[in-house]
């Protein structure tokens, strides 16, 4: 499965989205709302008939409902409600990796049993390309991957999803209203017209060695 977490308006403190496909077959939106206070916010999102609210909470609640299953701090963090229902929590990680060394993974844990991962990756002037991996105490696998070109037409942020199985959707959503709050989100500044690039390249080897450069090839449309 392809298709787009697409940026298509953007305001001070708001910005709205569509979910679509490379043939505009639309299966839903999304809308987040920020303030001049903060550079996080909170999202309502509809997709495949599904309603989602993600809602700012502090660390401490964050860590309350990951079940125990990561050690990451937790930073920007949005509990997630779908249909009004309580399902778990998105955040940024600080990953230990030594006393000196670390880096960020992001996480979506959901009724504090499942968690995926996904691992920011930059690869300079081609963009990031960020796997996502299922992580359970059975299994650890790549089931998706979200990528977004380093440069950006007129202030409005794509991001292109790619999933083995549909039933991934909702996670790979998630994850791109998280990357567009943690990275893309500026309270307050007005849309800059025109092209503009922003580049970094990943050389944690952790990280790199969560890509898979064949994972594309299996995705189906």
């Amino acid at each position: 499965m392809r298709f787009e977490f697409r940026q298509i308006t953007k305001e001070l403190y708001s910005a709205d989205f569509i979910i679509a496909d490379e043939r505009e077959n639309r299966y839903g939106h999304a809308h987040f709302e920020g303030d001049m206070t903060s550079v996080f916010g909170n999202w309502k999102i509809e997709v495949a008939a599904t309603q989602v609210r993600l809602e700012r909470i502090h660390a401490k609640q964050a860590l309350s409902l990951t079940g125990g299953l990561t050690k990451d701090k937790p930073f920007g963090a949005m509990e997630i409600f779908v249909d009004g229902i309580s399902r778990g929590v998105v955040f940024q990680g600080t990953h230990k990796k030594s006393l000196f060394k670390e880096y960020s993974i992001h996480h979506i844990i959901y009724d504090g049993q499942v968690m995926y991962r996904l691992y920011p990756i930059g690869f300079g002037k081609e963009g990031s390309k960020s796997p996502i991996y299922l992580e359970t105490a059975y299994e650890n696998r790549q089931v998706g991957q979200i990528e977004k070109d380093s440069i950006v037409y007129d202030d409005l942020h794509v991001f292109r999803c790619y999933l083995l199985d549909p039933q991934d959707m909702l996670t790979a959503v998630i994850f791109s209203a998280l990357m567009y709050s943690m990275g893309c989100y500026k309270p307050g500044v007005k849309i800059t017209s025109g092209a503009k690039q922003t580049s970094s390249t990943t050389l944690e080897e952790e990280l790199l060695s969560k890509y898979d450069p064949n994972f594309l090839y299996r995705i189906g449309e």
